[in-house]
């Protein structure tokens, strides 16, 4: 019995054992042996409810972050390559409703992006090229009607 108590408390010390992840001045995450994090990354709040799950590769932000409220629900999702911002960035309220939609290529803005109001309306929507304004950008008034629009052709 007494080492299958030892057993228990040893497995327990290390299974609870976490790398202090941090910072340099470079902006990458290091793992505590002072060498470029690989692996998941998280953060919490006070409550205990996750804050923030990130993806790293070398360091740099690869993939997936998500971002939560304290009361946990997801707010954000955002995508990176390499550390850049690349792909598709969602925003949502706390009621879980998405109210922006971003999209990068290369830490640049690209694509068409959408601004939702806490109804759900739309009343932004507008594009971009590497980073350089776009197409025709749009604007609603809260009752769904077109009040401005702007060609950046």
């Amino acid at each position: 019995m007494k080492t299958l108590i030892s057993s228990l408390f040893i497995l327990f010390a290390f299974t609870s054992l976490k790398a202090q992840i941090s910072t340099g001045e470079d902006g990458k995450y290091y793992a505590d042996n002072n060498s470029l994090y690989s692996g998941t990354y998280t953060e919490s709040f006070a409550n205990g409810n996750l804050k923030m799950s990130m993806e790293l590769k070398n360091g740099l932000a690869e993939g997936q972050t998500l971002i939560y409220s304290e009361e946990g629900k997801l707010l954000e999702t955002r995508s990176y390559s390499n550390g850049l911002f690349n792909g598709d960035w969602f925003t949502y309220n706390p009621e879980g409703l998405k109210v922006a939609e971003a999209h990068y290529v290369n830490n640049k803005k690209d694509g068409k992006w959408y601004i939702w109001d806490n109804s759900g309306k739309l009343r932004y929507e507008m594009e971009y090229r590497a980073g350089v304004k776009t197409g025709t950008w749009k604007e609603w008034n809260e009752n769904g009607e077109l009040v401005r629009e702007k060609n950046y052709e």
